[in-house]
């Protein structure tokens, strides 16, 4: 059993049924779900032997935010069933990993809590464009006086969609950040410029699957791209991450930055992911999962886990740092 079987099934036992099937499996037949996991299974490394390389350094940047590892957390709004502390800890856990966190818009928890419980860790807030402007404004207003250093618009339509068969739980909704407005169907790229007005902080956008609108949030103005399909909870035929990554990366990987999640499952995914052209990768699951099963000091340990296997992976492909990473390390037959 894998650390990540384990921590699951930890969570498991701890939370009420509807709350570990809400967390742990995407919308429909789940088809996008497992695809995310299979994508990646899929692809393969060229192991290089006699290369000389001893430990690879993992530490990186993302918006200029030096990171001791490209495995950042991703946004995951959590029913209040699940851990009282969930972002506190969250962000307690990326601090003492040395990476980067994403506060949910759907956080249990504000802006300026998170921010307190963990004034090291870097911090980025993710917002959702509602009808209720004003208050959209408002946070994003808050989220640079607490100290967050990007804006991250997730643009796809899955945010708080209910898992067929799932009654709604009654504390899913009850978040201090909400607002009133429900979500806002008819953003267009317009929503870039108006977050980075606002904020007064670089935009990352979060939900592309596209190289042409890739290209349209870069000609935006936005600073990086997030290659997401909701983990998977948003359309459920949608393509698996790993296979529009390449093309996103193509498109738009020499304006600004380019990340991806969905599926990320250990180490070696890391690596194919950076090979593909993502500069990091965002997990979900795997620190909800921690977060429920013990804490802070778990979502560390998931994170560091992950940075091992990459930093193993790097070094048995002959590899001494993630900027020598390319398509070359992914097996392709002609060796």
């Amino acid at each position: 059993m894998s650390f990540l079987d384990d921590l699951a099934l930890r969570a498991r036992d701890r939370l009420p049924e509807r709350i570990y099937t809400a967390i742990s499996r995407g919308v429909g037949g789940s088809v996008a779900f497992e695809g995310n996991l299979q994508a990646w299974r899929d692809l393969k490394l060229a192991p290089h032997v006699l290369s000389g390389v001893r430990v690879a350094d993992p530490a990186t940047s993302v918006l200029g935010t030096r990171v001791s590892t490209p495995v950042l957390l991703a946004p995951a709004g959590l029913p209040r069933g699940a851990s009282q502390e969930a972002e506190c800890d969250a962000a307690r856990g990326a601090a003492e990993a040395g990476t980067l966190m994403v506060l949910s818009h759907h956080s249990t928890r504000t802006l300026e809590d998170v921010a307190a419980a963990a004034p090291g860790c870097p911090r980025w807030f993710q917002l959702y464009v509602t009808t209720d402007r004003a208050h959209c404004e408002s946070l994003l207003r808050r989220a640079g006086r607490a100290g967050y250093s990007a804006i991250v618009l997730t643009v796809d339509s899955g945010g708080g969609i209910a898992l067929e068969g799932q009654r709604p739980d009654p504390d899913w909704d009850l978040t201090p950040m909400r607002g009133g407005g429900d979500f806002d169907p008819s953003i267009s790229a317009d929503v870039v410029a108006w977050a980075g007005k606002h904020s007064g902080l670089p935009v990352v956008v979060k939900g592309v699957m596209r190289a042409d609108d890739a290209r349209r949030c870069a000609g935006a103005g936005a600073a990086a791209i997030i290659v997401s399909n909701h983990g998977g909870r948003a359309l459920d035929s949608a393509a698996p991450t790993a296979q529009a990554l390449p093309y996103i990366a193509e498109a738009v990987g020499g304006e600004l930055e380019v990340y991806v999640d969905g599926g990320i499952r250990s180490g070696q995914d890391v690596i194919k992911a950076i090979a593909l052209g993502a500069k990091a990768v965002f997990i979900g699951q795997p620190w909800v999962w921690a977060v429920c099963a013990g804490g802070a000091d778990e979502v560390a340990a998931v994170v560091r886990t992950l940075t091992t296997e990459l930093v193993a992976g790097l070094a048995m492909c002959g590899l001494d740092s993630l900027d020598a990473i390319d398509q070359r390390i992914l097996w392709s037959g002609q060796r």
